[in-house]
């Protein structure tokens, strides 16, 4: 005998039979055909019609109930109940599947029309408008995924699937049945692509942002990562448009899924900082870019992990601490007013050396350069006296007043120390009170005009110097009662040494301008006149003096008992 035949198989070459003939009626326990110009007449009218029904075996899917028909409702019921019906004649689809269509529960006929349909598999509609009629539409005409397009059949099985969402697989695999394997030849991976796990970030319908992205920019990212701009007063421009300008977000070679390292990735959209420079900053001829600068954000200018002096000071001592006098810009924390922070033409990260430096920004360096008497020190540039972010002492001078000049001037350092009186300016150490210590139109660096000579013209305007301080009727009148200590009575002493129109006597042939041996800044030997120090023996009283000079005989002057000369 052969093999047994199935009642599946007989059903089905019934079937066959009677839509091959186009048979509406057939005889149904003795009756018409449930299809008649009376009763039922749209049945097989529409493109595709179910085979039972085009072969007019309604019993096929429906059984009596013993009620009357037509008449009265509840004559006939299903064969079966929902799913079990149709799978009398065909397999089924969830059969090995854990994961089954949800709508199968009701059968399967919310989907599939039992009798006839104008689409195929008598569908009700046709591709995603089927699912559209329980589904929420995946509409949206921006950021879809392409593949809806040709419906969601293409990932999903109608009726049931191995994994949830009725799909065949989940997470990568499903995805890499299209896509190209983001993770191939990198070595730092994005975790959720290396857990497989696309829809982390991507929506596999509709998103927010170009490639499905459920957010759009950094807030897709902080949505696990911490925001790294909160906070922060200085963000990268680039941070703004998406994280996604520096990170791969599926991958890398280098850590943190970055295409490069260190400057290398910054110069792949700023300008190299080390091109032109000669001296370049350590950390910037060393590519370390972070050193320096938060590549997200930051809470000084230009994203650094520091503001101002405070940045600097991470890696120098500060030039700030214990300073009253201090340099204006590193008062105000700005040491790139003078520093480039990326590197310099000169030494110390500065765009010029010495003067020229100082001259971008203190016009009294240019003058002192332009100077027709410059001073000897200026050779090693301004940092001879001064420092550049401060010492405490004024005018950022490296020692204490005259300690300054010093430095340098020490023969007459040891001439004033050894003096019993001290010019006022020179006791209180202010040198600069007399001299001009960036250059000056007058000899010896001198403010004012100041009689080279030991003998001289009388002219008010060559003692400028001097008269800077002192009272400039001293010399001028032969009889003052008040304008000088120096006088015998109310004869003026001094107008009859200086004010002569060809010989008078400049202040150097009694004074030490910085000091003397006597009081009153006399000298005991007053060099200038020639090989011979003319000797000066000054013996004060209580209103005058008495003066033994090697060019006359013994004077002595009295301002309250004037002596009398013949």
């Amino acid at each position: 005998m052969g093999d047994a035949v199935t009642p599946k198989v007989v059903v089905f070459a019934l079937l066959s039979v009677l839509t091959l003939f186009g048979s509406v009626i057939s005889p149904v326990f003795g009756q018409e055909s449930c299809v008649t110009a009376q009763c039922h007449a749209v049945m097989g009218q529409a493109k595709f019609v179910h085979g039972p029904v085009a072969g007019g075996e309604c019993v096929v899917c429906h059984e009596e109930t013993g009620k009357a028909h037509p008449g009265r409702k509840g004559a006939f019921k299903p064969a079966a109940r929902g799913s079990e019906l149709c799978y009398f004649c065909h397999d089924s689809k969830t059969a090995g599947k854990g994961h089954a269509h949800p709508i199968l529960e009701q059968g399967c006929t919310p989907c599939h029309s039992p009798h006839q349909s104008n689409h195929k598999n008598l569908l009700y509609q046709p591709g995603n408008t089927l699912c559209y009629m329980c589904h929420e539409e995946k509409a949206a005409k921006e950021h879809r995924h392409p593949i809806l397009d040709d419906g969601c059949l293409t990932c999903h099985d109608p009726h049931a699937g191995k994994k949830k969402g009725m799909l065949e697989e989940t997470g990568a695999p499903l995805c890499l049945s299209c896509h190209d394997d983001p993770r191939k030849a990198k070595k730092h991976l994005h975790p959720p692509v290396a857990d497989g796990d696309c829809t982390s970030c991507h929506d596999p319908h509709v998103g927010k942002a170009k490639g499905m992205l459920i957010e759009a920019g950094s807030a897709l990212c902080t949505q696990c990562h911490d925001d790294k701009t909160a906070g922060k007063k200085s963000v990268h421009p680039i941070v703004e448009d998406g994280c996604g300008n520096c990170h791969n977000p599926h991958g890398g070679n280098e850590k943190g899924m970055l295409p490069a390292r260190g400057a290398k990735l910054c110069y792949q959209c700023h300008d190299s900082k080390t091109a032109g420079m000669k001296f370049p900053h350590p950390p910037v001829a060393d590519g370390d870019c972070t050193s320096c600068h938060d590549p997200h954000a930051g809470p000084g200018r230009g994203m650094t992990v520091a503001a101002g002096a405070d940045l600097c000071e991470m890696c120098h001592d500060s030039k700030r601490a214990g300073k009253k006098n201090l340099h204006p810009p590193v008062a105000e924390g700005d040491c790139t007013a003078c520093h480039g922070p990326h590197g310099g033409k000169a030494r110390n990260l500065l765009p010029a050396s010495g003067d020229l430096l100082c001259a971008e920004c203190h016009d009294v360096a240019e003058k002192a350069a332009a100077a027709p008497v410059k001073h000897d020190g200026l050779e090693g540039g301004c940092a001879t006296c001064h420092d550049a972010h401060g010492t405490g002492e004024r005018k950022l001078l490296t020692g204490k007043g005259g300690a300054v000049c010093f430095q340098c001037h020490d023969t007459i350092e040891a001439q004033i120390k050894a003096a019993k009186s001290q010019h006022a300016p020179v006791a209180e150490g202010d040198c600069g009170a007399c001299h001009n210590p960036h250059g000056s139109v007058h000899r010896a660096i001198l403010r004012e005009a100041f009689p080279e000579d030991f003998y001289a013209g009388y002219d008010e305007r060559a003692y400028a110097l001097c008269f800077g301080c002192h009272d400039s009727l001293l010399a001028k009148f032969e009889r003052t009662s008040e304008a000088t200590g120096f006088r015998n009575g109310d004869r003026s002493l001094h107008y009859l040494h200086v004010n002569r129109p060809v010989k008078g006597r400049t202040c150097k042939s009694c004074h030490g301008v910085h000091g003397a041996d006597q009081p009153r800044l006399i000298q005991s030997r007053v060099p200038h006149f020639g090989s011979w120090e003319i000797p000066i023996q000054y013996t004060p009283t209580k209103n005058g003096a008495t003066c033994l000079v090697g060019c006359h005989k013994p004077k002595t002057y009295d301002r309250v008992r004037p002596v009398k000369y013949k």
